[in-house]
């Protein structure tokens, strides 16, 4: 009895789902399917299955190891770059500083040697404040260090000119004078002029540090919105 009575709602309930389901909507038969798409790395939607190109291979984004290994390539390059313009100049500095010393005249050397010391004060303020005016982050701690080295170097430097100098002013209380035409073994006592060139060269290499640190950060082109950034003013105005 159940039996007989359970087949028509049974045969009832399977038409009634048909009905319902010939009744929905369909897409047109010339309206493609909706493609997969997901989030690339920057936020660009990227398309897994495009029906206009089926043979097209989506491009691969780069991975993390690639991105590491250019890092590091760059690294190398701006490391090497850096070493290079350290050589050369420590060689023109020593070539200017030895014929001067040779031939004892310090005049030049100092009219071209004590207006940096100013250059280097100013450098080493400008970067203290421009740290202190910036978000906490990476471009501060950066421009904190640069601050850092380039008072190491007007240290160092300023070091250099004073020991200079009061060598300069020994030597001309022992009344010393040398010929660099006909040398003679007093000019062994020139050789004291290393101890201010040692120290004024370990400035230039501290300011070089400096400047090689910072300048990146201000060679890229800013706009309004960087500086919003860096400074970190309210969220509405970025």
């Amino acid at each position: 009895m159940s039996s007989l009575i359970g087949e028509p709602l049974a045969a009832t309930a399977a038409t009634r789902a048909k009905a319902w389901h010939d009744e929905q909507p369909r897409p047109a038969p010339w309206q493609p399917a909706r493609p997969l798409r997901r989030r690339g790395r920057a936020g660009a939607r990227g398309c897994l299955a495009c029906p206009s190109a089926p043979g097209k291979a989506m491009v691969a984004a780069p991975s993390g190891r690639a991105r590491a290994k250019t890092n590091t390539v760059r690294r190398s390059l701006h490391q090497l770059t850096f070493a290079l313009v350290m050589t050369l100049s420590a060689i023109v500095f020593l070539v200017v500083v030895a014929h001067q010393v040779y031939t004892y005249d310090l005049k030049p050397l100092a009219a071209f040697c004590l207006p940096v010391v100013p250059v280097f004060f100013a450098f080493t303020s400008l970067l203290y404040m421009r740290g202190r005016s910036l978000a906490a982050g990476k471009d501060q701690v950066w421009t904190l260090y640069a601050a850092e080295r380039s008072m190491q170097a007007t240290v160092f430097y300023l070091s250099g000119v004073v020991v200079g100098a009061s060598v300069y002013g020994l030597l001309q209380v022992l009344g010393f004078a040398f010929d660099p035409a006909h040398p003679t073994s007093a000019g062994l006592w020139l050789l004291l002029f290393l101890a201010p060139y040692v120290l004024m060269q370990i400035g230039f290499y501290f300011f070089m540090t400096a400047v090689w640190t910072v300048v990146p950060q201000l060679l890229r082109p800013v706009s309004s919105k960087e500086v919003w950034r860096r400074i970190a003013l309210e969220p509405s105005l970025q």
